[in-house]
């Protein structure tokens, strides 16, 4: 009788052999007809490959000729002007220029993140003012209820009047040489100065029931003042700031009205020359007069470099094309292509 074996202890090492062995055969040949027996024409593309290949190899060689004894002779001197304006692009006064731009760029961007918080600081200093204003305000509110009270026997209006000239605004002074914001800061300080100083006066003679109000009122605006002031400190690092961007960026960029290009280049270059008259070490100047026709002329004669060495560079890429596809290479970068190469049928669908 024969010996009983468990399921799970069972093996079937010739059974799965052989069917191993007929996947890695399948596997084989698949492997075999793919890339032998289903593609003859290979031959005949390898052959065009070469072909291709030496034929550009030769055009290759008749343009590398053509350009060294005719076409580089005949424009050497732009050759030559081109090495120099690449030399002082690299190392020269082109090079030194775009150092100083740099740092202007630098120093302007300094100066905008100085006004940045500048104009912060003063968004909170304005903040805080309008709440001293609300204090001030209703001050004088309880100075004119104050009056009126005392008053209001004798003559109703009478409190009304002496609080109108409490609290009366002096003339503004011109603005002068200040800007309009620094101005508005400036004649509100003088406003509430003004304010104090009749405050001062009216305490001298003021009913007794207004005098607590009226030093109420005072010290309201004072507390105005105090914030007008930081509202003033704020307002010139502004324009400090500002100041100090406008000279490192210089003049803006003249506005010309002539329709015809030519004349309109040369009204520009004129009008150019004459905002840059001490303003030399400016942004716009600096790339107006240094940068700008250097840029001009170099990517002129690249142009014409490049117009001339046509015949060469289409050549240079027709032989790369040929060798990629006759001499095909490993390729990390695009390992599919390496790993299918250059016999693939190409359909053009029209």
């Amino acid at each position: 009788m024969a010996r009983f074996t468990r399921d799970e202890k069972r093996t079937y090492p010739f059974t799965w052999m052989a069917i191993g062995g007929v996947f890695f055969a399948s596997a084989a040949w698949a492997t075999y007809a793919e890339f032998v027996t289903r593609v003859p024409w290979q031959k005949d593309q390898k052959a065009f490959f070469d072909l291709e290949y030496e034929q550009s190899k030769k055009a290759l060689s008749q343009a590398q000729e053509e350009w060294e004894k005719e076409i580089q002779p005949a424009i050497q001197a732009r050759l030559d002007r081109k090495a120099e304006l690449d030399q002082s692009m690299n190392s020269g006064d082109y090079a030194r220029v775009k150092a100083r731009l740099a740092q202007l760029d630098i120093d302007f961007e300094k100066a905008e993140l100085g006004k940045t918080f500048a104009a912060s600081d003063l968004d909170e200093a304005y903040y805080y003012r309008n709440l001293a204003e609300y204090e001030r305000d209703k001050a004088a509110v309880e100075v004119r209820e104050a009056y009126r009270k005392a008053y209001a026997a004798e003559d109703p209006k009478k409190g009304d009047v002496l609080c109108d000239a409490i609290y009366a605004d002096p003339p503004a002074s011109p603005p002068g040489e200040a800007s309009a914001k620094m101005h508005h800061l400036e004649t509100e300080i003088a406003r509430m100065k003004a304010h104090i100083e009749a405050i001062d006066k009216a305490l001298s003679d003021a009913p007794a029931g207004a005098v607590a109000p009226l030093r109420k009122s005072r010290h309201a605006e004072h507390e105005v003042i105090e914030r007008l002031e930081v509202e003033v400190k704020h307002q010139k690092r502004i324009e400090v700031a500002e100041k100090a961007m406008v000279d490192i960026d210089g003049p803006a960029e003249p506005v010309i009205g002539e329709k015809d290009p030519v004349k309109a280049d040369a009204a520009r270059k004129a009008q150019r020359v004459e905002v840059c008259k001490g303003k030399d070490d400016t942004r716009s100047c600096l790339k107006w007069f240094k940068i700008e026709p250097v840029d001009t002329e170099l990517k002129q004669i690249d142009i014409e470099i490049a117009k001339r060495r046509r015949t060469l560079a289409e050549a240079e890429l027709r032989m790369g094309k040929a060798e990629a596809r006759a001499r095909p290479k490993f390729d990390p970068g695009n390992i599919i292509n390496t790993l299918v190469g250059p016999f693939q049928i190409e359909q053009t669908v029209n």
